[in-house]
Parts: structure tokens; C-alpha cells; sequence
């Protein structure tokens, strides 16, 4: 039964969590913006701008914030692929078991997702949107 390598796992969970990381830094670029014109501190530039410039803000937030289902099922259809087509490996044997947690799965690649002081793998905002696609990441694997 072929599965994706843990090498190619993490190389989409960072792809992942970099585009995350992309789209909440847009949100706080429109925020800037916003707090120019209120620092500007004159009745005609806010009385222009600010509404307009606070409302382009709080729209790019939730835009950016909410992430389209499409991307929730392809994070659920890579956490359920590891889990449906992974084996347990114990001492360099692989048995035919499956994983019954995607936490599971990291303990036994234990190698590549160490859960030790200071070497977390994890970004809050993939265990975030893992999470949305109902595979729990524990603390422990979270930066």
C-alpha cells in the first residue's frame, strides 16, 4: 500500500503553514494603513478615510483569517491518508497496524517530529487548521 514519505509530509505542512503565515501578515498590512490615517490626527483625513480604511481591515481579517474549505479538505485528506495508508513501524519492523491518531503517526516517525524541549514542528495556525479538519495536533508538537 503506497503513502506519501514523511519527507513529502513535511514538505506540504510547510508549504501550508508558510501560505498561512502570508495571508495573516495581509491583514495586519491593511491594519497599518488604517492606523496612518488615524495618527494623521486631522478631522478632514479621518472624516475621508478612516471608516473606509478601518472596513478594508476588518474585511481582509476575516477574508484572510477564514480559510476556504477547499484547503480544510486537502489538510483532511493528507492527515486521513497518513492514517488510512500508514503502518506502525516498531524497531525497524512495520506491522500492518494503522495509526489511530495523526499523533500517533508523529510519535512513530518520532525521528523526524521530536517531542522534546524546544523542538516542536508545528505552527499554531497549521494545528489550528488541522484541527478545523478534525485531526487534534497535541501541545506538544506545537511551536
Amino acid at each position: 500500500m503506497a503513502v506519501i514519505t514523511v519527507a513529502a509530509y513535511k514538505t506540504i505542512v510547510d508549504d501550508y503553514s508558510a501560505a498561512l503565515a502570508q495571508l495573516a501578515g495581509l491583514a495586519t498590512n491593511y491594519y497599518n494603513a488604517a492606523y496612518v490615517v488615524l495618527e494623521y490626527n486631522s478631522f478632514d483625513v479621518e472624516n475621508d478615510l478612516l471608516t473606509t480604511f478601518y472596513n478594508a481591515y476588518t474585511t481582509a481579517s476575516v477574508a484572510f483569517n477564514a480559510q476556504p474549505q477547499s484547503v480544510v479538505n486537502a489538510v483532511r485528506a493528507l492527515q486521513n491518508h497518513v492514517l488510512a495508508k500508514g503502518s506502525v513501524t516498531t524497531a525497524g519492523v512495520t506491522f500492518g497496524d494503522k495509526f489511530s491518531s495523526i499523533n500517533d503517526y508523529y510519535a512513530d516517525n518520532s525521528v523526524d517530529f521530536p517531542v522534546s524541549p524546544g523542538t516542536p514542528y508545528f505552527t499554531e495556525e497549521f494545528a489550528a487548521l488541522s484541527q478545523q479538519a478534525g485531526h487534534t495536533i497535541e501541545d506538544a508538537y506545537i511551536l
